[in-house]
């Protein structure tokens, strides 16, 4: 964004010392996560794990997503059915 943004977004270039700051911060992140790997035993890990099955037919019919196209394709079919009527009159 700095690059090719500038003036445009109002960006401007990182210091030297926000560099090292972004740099440190990355690096302790690294170094964080291998401490955690290290000290928490393995089969903590697999209690976290999310047991993702497959949805049937049904589950996948009641999922939000699903939902929301019926209703909305319920309302372009109410609002074409409107349109139409009108038209015939």
């Amino acid at each position: 964004m700095v690059e090719f943004g500038g003036r445009a977004v109002r960006a401007v270039p990182l210091t030297l010392e926000e560099n090292l700051i972004c740099l440190t911060i990355g690096a302790f992140s690294i170094v964080w996560g291998v401490i955690i790997k290290l000290v928490i035993p393995p089969h903590l890990f697999a209690k976290l794990a999310v047991n993702e099955k497959p949805m049937n037919d049904e589950e996948e019919q009641n999922t939000l997503v699903a939902v929301m196209r019926r209703s909305f394709r319920q309302s372009l079919n109410k609002s074409k059915g409107a349109t139409g009527s009108e038209k015939a009159h």
